[in-house]
């Protein structure tokens, strides 16, 4: 699809949301993008449950024997990324251009968490390379971020981690080659102002390639302490188109 056709279905988007009432992005009802009855449906990830190995944690998603091998302290996951309601608004958000809707699911994902720690300094984005995030027009990671400022009083950084390399959208390899396709990809902004603890924040994690990687290279510009939340985990319905 064409950047001008891209522009045009988010400008269309805008419109329709100027001129007809908002409907729901799972059942058409009108008035929201995301009605209460759907929020009730969504498969809610287990609190404490390790994404990796299904231990039962402290009420982190990510338990102190795995925490070590992805280079994070801590790690709070939304909804199951396998039920077809939570990857459906995923795929609304990132390929139907629904930024919007970025915010509900972020306010819906700082409701769904229970406690963060309190000494983060910085929410960070996981970043598009600059190709994708033209096409799009937004990051979705980003929209979701912007709710997470309201509920830990800790403004968004998109600047300090950015990416310079455009490689094959993670959601179409398998886990060994996602691997390999993130390694180098991403670099941090030199700053005098080196936060010590942030959050990481994505719309999905499936083998925790991307997260790792981001957090790699965040510790070695010197960030101590490394946490992440994102909206869903898991494989999607195969139904659900996994272009990204």
């Amino acid at each position: 699809m064409s950047v001008l056709l891209r522009a045009a279905r988010r400008i269309e988007n805008i419109c329709f949301d100027v001129i007809f009432p908002r409907q729901c992005a799972l059942c058409d009802d009108e008035g929201s993008l995301l009605c209460t009855g759907c929020k009730r449906d969504l498969t809610v990830w287990p609190e404490g449950l390790c994404a990796w190995c299904s231990s039962v944690d402290n009420g982190s998603n990510i338990c102190d024997e795995c925490a070590p091998q992805w280079g994070i302290q801590g790690l709070w996951i939304g909804y199951r990324y396998d039920d077809e309601k939570v990857a459906s608004l995923v795929h609304s958000l990132k390929f139907q251009y629904q930024e919007s809707l970025g915010d509900d699911m972020g306010l819906l994902l700082s409701q769904q968490i229970a406690r963060l720690p309190s000494e983060i300094e910085s929410i960070i984005p996981i970043p598009l390379d600059r190709k994708r995030k033209k096409e799009r027009g937004f990051n979705q990671a980003y929209c979701i971020a912007k709710a997470m400022t309201i509920r830990c009083g800790v403004a968004v950084n998109e600047r300090l981690l950015f990416r310079t390399i455009s490689r094959a959208p993670q959601a179409t390899l398998d886990a060994v080659s996602r691997e390999k396709n993130i390694q180098g990809v991403y670099q941090v902004r030199a700053s005098d102002n080196m936060p010590r603890c942030v959050l990481l924040i994505d719309d999905v994690t499936t083998t925790g390639s991307t997260l790792r990687e981001a957090a790699s290279i965040l510790r070695e510009a010197g960030v101590s302490h490394i946490y992440a939340l994102v909206f869903a985990h898991g494989t999607p319905p195969e139904n659900i188109n996994k272009t990204s």
